[in-house]
């Protein structure tokens, strides 16, 4: 007799969670940012009763914190209820960064939700019409920083057909990760599970297929690094051995990173050429979208419009909301534009107001413009007079950070003086053309998703003086030569 089982993994919902390194000020994408996670975890919740799973597992950190807000368990409890009037058993596994305590009160779960505690692993049978079809183990974190390697503590115990573990932890090694529950991937194999449901790493990935080692990623994307379609796993089994797995969308919102481009305008272009990106495919590795677009801006209203076009492709591509970083690089007459004081905000700041009204919406979260001049810089070495002294000066600058470092200090030195500013406020860090946010903290009284606080970007010191030198250096070159972009 044949017998199917199919079941749903998340991990890491971080359920109440703020986003990191985003500030919206729009009281519309506040409010949706403030309900991403719930909404996201809803979606997995509705396919686990969209494909009559057998069982869903959790592989740690349902909550953001060991605190667990009362707002983020009734929500919790309100999915988990979903649930159970459809007849799906939960398994829930906690992780480090909501861990089992004594000091943690855990909230009446509806019946057939598991946890799993943290002294030991524990197995649970998986019955249809009275059969065991599955047994899931697992175990759950005692403290935030486990540093013990728990897999080690799996083992099959039953004559179950499939056998899956449940666990939060580092496998592999991952060194983007903190270390929790170390495990190797030969520890793992040595269980005897037949699937390992992980959770802890926030990209989706398959460590192995013998037996299927398995981080579904987090369901909704909560910093810059969570860019592309997030989701869950659906996995299916046939006579205890795994068929498939495959991954469904379930992001409220998403993140992306487009890099722009721009070229040099030819004779034929004179206006915005929309850029071209490939759509990023849900269970692509790297999103195609981070690939570097390609686009000839002639103008500050072309660049505008532009972008716009990417805005709509974002929007099309992924029907959802977007919050989007975008990075300008490339030779473009428009560099000495972008530049001047006040442009990148003001451009930044109309292009906000028009696509956060267009649905889905689209948040430019960042536009940082890493451009350079047009200029012949070769032609110009090799010629002679005033502008190749300059570059030749620039150069031997740019090869010297000491001195470089000494330049800049000479000529911020009076103008830190004057405004009663330590040495390294201009000197030190240079705030080059980019409208960011970097939060340090959150509000919690009205979106408690949403950081506020906004202070400029800031690039390491050497770093820094070099693009400060070459902007300058494309600067005067730009004012010694004709024919060098908008005016």
């Amino acid at each position: 007799m044949s017998r199917s089982v199919t079941f749903v993994h998340t991990a890491d919902l971080h359920l109440a969670a703020p986003f990191k390194g985003l500030c919206a000020d729009d009281p519309q994408i506040g409010a949706e940012l403030a309900e991403a996670t719930y909404a996201a975890f809803s979606a997995v919740v509705d396919t686990c009763i969209g494909r009559e799973a057998d069982f869903l597992v959790i592989a740690g950190d349902v909550y953001d914190g060991a605190e667990r807000g009362l707002r983020a368990q009734w929500r919790f409890r309100e999915q988990l209820c979903r649930l159970a009037d459809a007849g799906i058993q939960v398994f829930i596994a906690h992780g480090n960064h909501d861990p089992l305590t004594d000091q943690v009160a855990e909230q009446e779960l509806p019946e057939g939700v598991h946890v799993f505690g943290a002294k030991a692993v524990e197995r649970y049978a998986v019955l249809r019409d009275g059969e065991v079809i599955a047994a899931v183990y697992g175990q759950s974190f005692g403290r935030s920083a486990e540093t013990a390697n728990l897999a080690l503590g799996f083992r099959r115990s039953g004559d179950e057909p499939l056998a899956v573990g449940v666990l939060h932890a580092n496998a592999g090694g991952n060194t983007d990760y903190d270390p929790y529950a170390p495990a190797s991937l030969d520890d793992l194999r040595a269980a005897g599970m037949d699937y390992w449901a992980l959770g802890h790493v926030h990209t989706y990935g398959v460590l192995c297929e013998d037996p299927w080692i398995v981080y579904p990623g987090n369901p909704q994307g909560l910093s810059p690094r969570g860019i592309g379609q997030r989701g869950c796993v659906v996995v299916h089994a046939e006579n205890g051995q795994v068929t498939g797995v495959e991954r469904v969308e379930a992001a409220r919102v998403i993140w992306e990173q487009v890099t722009v481009q721009l070229q040099p305008v030819t004779s034929q272009a004179t206006t915005a050429q929309p850029a071209i990106v490939q759509p990023t495919e849900a269970v692509a590795a790297q999103p195609a979208a981070m690939q570097p677009a390609t686009a000839q801006a002639a103008t500050i209203d072309g660049l505008r419009s532009m972008l716009g076009q990417e805005c709509s492709r974002l929007r099309d591509q992924y029907g959802r909301p977007v919050i989007a970083r975008f990075l300008l690089t490339g030779a473009t007459p428009l560099h000495e534009v972008l530049l001047r004081p006040g442009v990148v905000g003001e451009l930044l700041d109309d292009l906000r107001v028009e696509q956060s009204y267009i649905q889905p919406w689209v948040w430019i979260d960042r536009l940082r413009v890493e451009t350079s001049s047009p200029l012949d810089l070769g032609s110009i070495r090799s010629g002679g007079g005033f502008a190749t002294e300059l570059v030749r000066i620039a150069d031997e600058l740019s090869k010297d950070p000491c001195a470089l470092a000494q330049l800049v200090a000479e000529v911020t030195g009076p103008v830190e003086k004057a405004l009663g500013l330590p040495v390294t406020a201009v000197s030190g860090y240079a705030h080059l053309p980019e409208h960011t946010h970097t939060p340090d903290t959150h509000t919690p009284d009205t979106h408690p998703s949403v950081h506020t606080h906004a202070v400029a970007h800031a690039h390491p010191p050497d770093h820094a003086h070099s693009l400060a030198l070459a902007h300058a250096r494309d600067l005067v070159l730009s004012r010694l030569l004709p024919g060098d972009g908008e005016s």
